[in-house]
């Protein structure tokens, strides 16, 4: 079964092609000095994503360089520049990081738990200013607050996302 289709339409009429999860698809639209070519692919997780190149045209007088990534955020439609890429996937890499360092354990055990979505900064924050404002029994508070939806915000968000079991092997 296709999961890519390409059409191209020029002066002999419309063509389609089909490209599947294995194969994605790629097209090309070039005039003398300046194209396009766009790539098309299925991730690991099963998301979409399309790399979108600015070429040198039928002359190649320049290499060609993705200019933007073209891929699903949720509902919505994601098209980033290469240093937003670069820029989100630091942000993610820094997140994780953090993820490891409060949770010990969490790189060996870290298939089920870094499952879960990286901690936010704010998200850090509030945990570090809940355990401050309530002392040696912060996690024992912050659990109780939790079962009565007493708390909104970031630490709200944390207990949907992560839950009891996760505040329990949580080190600051």
């Amino acid at each position: 079964m296709a999961r890519f289709i390409g059409r191209l339409k020029g002066g002999r009429g419309e063509v389609t092609r089909l490209g599947g999860t294995e194969s994605g698809i790629e097209a090309a639209v070039s005039g003398w000095d300046v194209g396009v070519r766009v790539v098309g692919d299925c991730r690991a997780g099963g998301d979409d994503v399309f790399l979108v190149y600015a070429t040198g045209g039928s002359n190649a007088r320049t290499s060609s360089k993705v200019v933007a990534t073209i891929s699903r955020d949720g509902p919505n439609i994601r098209v980033e520049t290469p240093e937003q890429c670069d820029a989100r996937l630091e942000r993610e890499a820094a997140a994780k990081a953090q993820v490891e360092e409060l949770v010990p354990g969490a790189r060996e055990a870290g298939r089920r738990m870094l499952a879960q979505r990286p901690l936010l900064a704010d998200e850090v924050a509030a945990l570090k200013r809940y355990a401050a404002e309530h002392g040696r029994t912060w996690k024992a508070s912050l659990r109780s607050d939790w079962m009565t939806a007493a708390l909104t915000g970031p630490l709200h968000a944390l207990r949907n996302s992560h839950g009891p079991s996760w505040l329990a092997k949580v080190k600051l």
